[in-house]
């Protein structure tokens, strides 16, 4: 039983749900507002899009970025 416990966690995470289907978590960290360049510092929140200098990344996909608790608590 603890083998599927790793594949649960994976399944509940929009990222790594339906890897051929984009998230809009995703969908939102691959948006740039206009005027952006690739070397901008900091790391955009995948809910409120807000530049955030620290950002805490999903624990079970690492590849969704948030600013805070609300907002992956939101997503």
């Amino acid at each position: 039983m603890a083998r599927y416990k790793n594949l649960r966690s994976l399944l509940r995470c929009p990222a790594t749900s339906f890897p051929s289907l984009p998230s809009t978590s995703m969908d939102a960290l691959n948006r740039r507002p206009p005027g952006e360049t690739v070397g901008d510092s900091g790391q955009l929140c995948s809910v409120c899009l807000q530049r955030c200098e620290k950002y805490r990344r999903c624990s079970i996909c690492k590849l969704v970025a948030y600013c805070g608790t609300e907002c992956q608590r939101a997503d």
